[in-house]
């Protein structure tokens, strides 16, 4: 379910939203982002705890062997996003961010917007692409990477909680992927 104006074009960087009809999503659309790697955002409007809530797939430039490079392209692509989505009120933006330096993810993103993983686990690295516990990830030990946290969930919402987060396929006897996935709760917030 694409909205007008959208572009035509279909994710190609492996972006999908599963969402339960008691959301009842309004409508959906792919937007481009500069890329060399055709980068770009899956995004789906809904209601929860009452307020009409953006979610937003994030897959951002992969890392290249440089850093720099992409480096630069996340940057474009995270203003892109700040553009795009600095109107709403409410969002939750998830996915493959990319960043392979949280300095890097701290300049970049927007500080209205919350860190689920930092808020609830500082103390914890939260590393979503580990080569030394994920055998898909281990192919690249050879060229001396070490761990990232490369996916996030991120909350703008004055009524969304952060409950809990987890790290999805750590220690499963076959990886599904090379990256780690991350489960969220969020709740609404009660007034007191």
């Amino acid at each position: 379910m694409f909205r007008d104006g959208d572009t035509g074009s279909l994710p190609s960087s492996g972006l999908v939203i599963l969402a339960r009809k008691y959301l009842k999503p309004r409508f959906g659309s792919y937007r481009p982002l500069p890329s060399k790697l055709d980068r770009g955002t899956l995004e789906l409007e809904v209601t929860i705890c009452g307020v009409s809530h953006r979610i937003v797939d994030v897959h951002l430039e992969s890392p290249d062997l440089l850093f720099w490079q992409s480096r630069d392209f996340r940057f474009k692509q995270v203003a892109t996003l700040k553009e795009t989505l600095n109107e709403r009120e409410a969002l939750i933006a998830a996915g493959d961010f990319n960043f392979v330096s949280d300095h890097d993810a701290d300049d970049a993103l927007p500080q209205e917007w919350t860190d689920v993983w930092t808020e609830l686990k500082s103390e914890d690295p939260g590393l979503t692409w580990d080569p030394k516990t994920n055998s898909m990830a281990s192919l690249y030990r050879l060229i001396g990477l070490s761990g990232y946290r490369l996916d996030r969930v991120l909350i703008k919402s004055q009524i969304l909680v952060p409950l809990s987060i987890r790290r999805l396929g750590v220690a499963q006897d076959a990886e599904l992927s090379d990256h780690y996935g991350l489960m969220a709760e969020l709740g609404c917030m009660t007034s007191r």
